[in-house]
């Protein structure tokens, strides 16, 4: 894997471990709402693997994440910002969680 790769591989990890904490979800019930296993999320998550088109899209659907702010640089404006140790996301996604955490696990996918 190239240096540029793997670069990339923990950005994308960090940014899918930020959205699973956001939703406050273990990463079984996290890999399990998209179809992934808990062992692959964790690699996905350490930077160690790269999330396959599958589940790019699996996360896009289930998510409803733009798959240019998952993909792109880690501070591109309007996804999630790391600050302090804290993360922050726009109003519009606060409220749109709030309802989300709402919902029973069936009804989350």
């Amino acid at each position: 894997m190239s240096q540029k790769i793997k670069v990339w591989c923990n950005m994308t990890g960090e940014k899918i471990r930020a959205l699973r904490k956001l939703f406050r979800l273990s990463q079984v019930e996290f890999a399990k709402s998209f179809g992934i296993s808990q062992g692959n999320l964790s690699e996905i998550e350490k930077g160690k693997s790269k999330p396959s088109a599958d589940t790019l899209i699996a996360l896009r659907t289930t998510y409803g994440i733009d798959l240019n702010d998952l993909l792109g640089e880690v501070n591109q404006k309007d996804f999630y910002t790391k600050r302090s140790n804290i993360w922050t996301i726009p109003s519009t996604e606060v409220e749109l969680l709030s309802h989300f955490r709402k919902l029973d696990i069936r009804n989350k996918r």
